[in-house]
Parts: structure tokens; C-alpha cells; sequence
């Protein structure tokens, strides 16, 4: 049931809605989002699983709010190029560790290793997009290939010296580098929107006649707070006898 339904089902025929936004509440409620909705006469928050929490007006004393930040990593689900591409990452992090290992090749060896193919690959694919280029000229062109080919010769002949670089683990890398810097373009979009994001806020605390303190945080544009603060301005304050109720199964 969309979020906006299961919130109608619990106002009432003459009851009007004035705000409706989303949100979530810090303690004693059903944990995750919830739809958080202003009426003409109460706060109503309403879970996913249909529980509810309300607040009338005149059973508020005051009303608080301050801005708040949040980091949060976001993600997309049912996709399935992403669902993919992470896979294909995670089996070739497990590759890497079983060559490393059967190998003998430690942490510090390894990770030497893993950063010469690194770069190892960076001067494959540059040295490649230099010759396919169509704008520098011929001579030029000619003149980074072979700066390009004398990086590459000495990165592989360092690997070949050194015996701290594992050469299976550095053959397996620099071909995945290879790889990935040359298809890797075409799937980036996979990944937009997806990481840690800042996400502003502001943090509502509501205080009822007999003392209960309720805390809610929504997105900062919802403009829960000021349009809470008028409905409370507007109220009378009798005196108070269930201020807040839940239902059951909250």
C-alpha cells in the first residue's frame, strides 16, 4: 500500500490534512521511515507497517527545532548491472587474494605488487588512446607512444628485478587494470548517486502538558517545524488527559 494511502486510512472523514512529509522518529516507535503528516487538529506519524503515534495540539506545550547534518551512504536496489559490476569486483578481490597467497606473497609484497600493476595498466591504456588520437599530429603522436612504450618497458622490468613483486599476482593485475580502465567508462553511470552523501535536516522536539518528550527528524525543505509551531499558536489548552496515544501494535 503506497505510504500516502496507509496514511489516509488513519484520518478520519471531517479531518483535513495540511502537511504531509516524511520522517522518522528517535525512540519509542517503530524503527524506519515514516510518513509524518500535519491535520487540522493533530501530529500523525504512520510506519510502514501501519502503526501510528499522534499528538493532538492542545496536548503540546512547545515546540523546538534546530538544523542537524547526517552522513549516509546511499544505494540503489534492483539493478541489475550494478548487482553485477559488484559481484564481478568481489570475485576478482577473492582472485587477487588466492594468487597473492598461493604465491607466498605477503601483505606489503602484495600490495606493492597490486600498485605496480596499477600503474603498469594506466601506461597500456594511455599509450593506446595516445596512437588511436586523431588531433596532436603524426609527430607527436609518434613522440608519446615511445615515451609511453619506455614507461611501460621500465614498469614490467622492475616487476621482473624486483623480488618483492609477485609476478603471477602482477600479470593477473595488470590485465584487470587493463581492463577495467579500458570498459570500465561505458558502466560508470551504473554507479552515479552511489556513495556517502550529506544530508540536511532538522530535528523536531515536542513537548506534551504532562511532561512526555517526543523527537523527530524530517528533511530540512519539509517546513514541518514552522507550520507545527502555527498550529500550536492557533490551539487552546485544556487540561490534558491522554496527550499522546499509539496504536497497538507500536
Amino acid at each position: 500500500m503506497p505510504a500516502e494511502d496507509r496514511f489516509a486510512s488513519h484520518v478520519v472523514d471531517d479531518e483535513s490534512v495540511r502537511v504531509l512529509t516524511t520522517g522518522r522518529l528517535l525512540e519509542g516507535f517503530t524503527p524506519g521511515r515514516l510518513t509524518i503528516g500535519l491535520t487540522d487538529r493533530r501530529l500523525l506519524c504512520v510506519s510502514e507497517t501501519g502503526a501510528f503515534t499522534d499528538v493532538r495540539y492542545e496536548y503540546m506545550s512547545s515546540v523546538r527545532s534546530r538544523p542537524q547534518t547526517r552522513w549516509e551512504y546511499q544505494y540503489r536496489t534492483g539493478d541489475a548491472v550494478l548487482a553485477g559490476l559488484v559481484g564481478g569486483f568481489l570475485a576478482l578481490v577473492f582472485l587477487f587474494v588466492a594468487v597473492g597467497t598461493a604465491s607466498g606473497t605477503g601483505l606489503v609484497d602484495g600490495s606493492l605488487t597490486v600498485a605496480l600493476a596499477a600503474v603498469t595498466a594506466v601506461a597500456v591504456v594511455s599509450t593506446q588512446r595516445v596512437r588511436r588520437a586523431t588531433g596532436n599530429g603524426q609527430a607527436n603522436r609518434q613522440l608519446f607512444v615511445g615515451v609511453g612504450l619506455l614507461t611501460l618497458g621500465a614498469f614490467v622490468a622492475a616487476a621482473v628485478a624486483s623480488s618483492s613483486v609477485s609476478l603471477p599476482l602482477f600479470a593477473l593485475a595488470t590485465g584487470c587494470g587493463v581492463v577495467l580502465s579500458a570498459y570500465g567508462p561505458r558502466y560508470a553511470t551504473a554507479f552515479d548517486g552511489i556513495g556517502l552523501h550529506r544530508r540536511r535536516e532538522t530535528r523536531i522536539t515536542i513537548t506534551t502538558v504532562d511532561g512526555q518528550s517526543i523527537q523527530l527528524v524530517t528533511d530540512t525543505d519539509a517546513e514541518l517545524d514552522r507550520e507545527l509551531s502555527a498550529s500550536l499558536s492557533r490551539s487552546d489548552s485544556p487540561s490534558p488527559s491522554v496527550p499522546l496515544s499509539r496504536s497497538p501494535s507500536s
